[in-house]
């Protein structure tokens, strides 16, 4: 079985979809809490730095959805000039420089691919300088057949819109030449629809209303109870339910996929459109944990961390699954030398 190497793989959103495509998935991640939620629903992760971690064996494929906070509209926006802020401590580099790290696990595992995922707005950094450095690593790297696309998460399956930027580099001009961008699945023109907000929660086998506060209104927003039991599950849907769909629909997220889960958000889903309106949170919807894990396209059945911010902030950087499985899968053709798109 083809290997994979996922660096700062997070709650393992990639990783899923890496082995999902067929890879034997090894993480390598940080954050403990993100450790315990890959190793228990994914597979194998190393708690490791990934600036002072080395591979011990080869891997066909090392991929990573590294920090996008330098490059995100959501943090500083200062790009690769971050100098503040290093995720390991004072003597590693900012979160802007660990693509290095990515392409040094590559070089040293021999991996014959590497695949690094980012925020769409990465490639308009510093006049494109941001992603002419990550290309430029990679080919130092020996990995001299580089591309890149920015994919929507919502056109392969994931009910919610996620755009993220992809870069693949290839050491072999025949490896490069039987790689193809993954075709969309679903949408407009597709064979399927996107699957929708209302499709991903009704999924969950209920609303979970009962969990959940669910607008940012003071007057409208619903707790569980006026006391401390806790109530039972079916009877909280049939009286919140309804409320938490008459709320996402007057926001407009009802019948189409979600808006972007953001990490720092705290379960808050803005509305479409809201960067035009001004105040992207007006009127936004707050879901729980569960659900915006399924808006995220994580399976039901995960158990998130208690800490509400830890939990949002796990589901939030992650990786999409359906995006992952689908570039991961046209990954794999390619090194099989099997030429052709995934979800044709």
């Amino acid at each position: 079985m083809s290997s994979a190497v996922d660096v700062c793989a997070g709650a393992g959103g990639l990783s899923l979809g890496l082995q999902r495509a067929g890879f034997e998935v090894l993480g390598v991640e940080r954050d403990r809490e993100a450790v315990l939620m890959h190793r228990a629903h994914v597979g194998p992760c190393e708690l490791a730095d990934v600036a002072g971690w080395h591979p011990e064996g080869r891997a066909d494929l090392v991929a990573g959805g590294v920090p996008c906070q330098p490059f995100s509209t959501q943090g500083k926006r200062q790009g690769l000039r971050e100098a503040v802020g290093p995720l390991f401590g004072e003597t590693c580099e900012p979160r802007a420089q660990l693509f290095r790290h990515l392409v040094r696990v590559a070089v040293e595992a021999e991996a014959r691919a590497v695949l690094l995922e980012n925020v769409r707005g990465l490639p308009s950094w510093d006049g494109g300088a941001a992603l002419a450095a990550i290309r430029a690593e990679m080919v130092a790297g020996g990995f001299v057949h580089v591309e890149s696309k920015i994919l929507d998460a919502a056109d392969y399956g994931t009910p919610q819109h996620r755009n993220r930027i992809f870069v693949a580099g290839f050491r072999d001009a025949e490896d490069a030449a039987d790689f193809v961008w993954p075709e969309r699945t679903h949408g407009p023109g597709r064979a399927r629809p996107w699957v929708t907000v209302r499709e991903a929660l009704e999924a969950l086998g209920l609303f979970m209303g009962e969990l959940c506060d669910v607008l940012d209104r003071p007057a409208r927003t619903i707790t569980t109870s006026t006391h401390d039991e806790t109530p039972d599950p079916a009877q909280a849907a049939r009286r919140f339910g309804p409320m938490l769909r008459d709320a996402l629909e007057a926001a407009g997220l009802l019948e189409r996929p979600s808006t972007t889960i953001a990490a720092t958000a705290s379960g808050r889903v803005a509305r479409p459109g809201h960067k035009g309106a001004g105040d992207q949170w007006k009127g936004a919807v707050r879901l729980t944990a569960d659900m915006c894990a399924a808006l995220q396209g994580f399976p039901a059945g995960w158990r998130w961390p208690a800490h509400v911010e830890t939990a949002h902030r796990l589901i939030g950087n992650a990786v999409p699954p359906q995006l992952g499985e689908a570039v991961g899968g046209a990954v794999m053709l390619a090194l099989r030398g099997e030429l052709g798109a995934v979800g044709t």
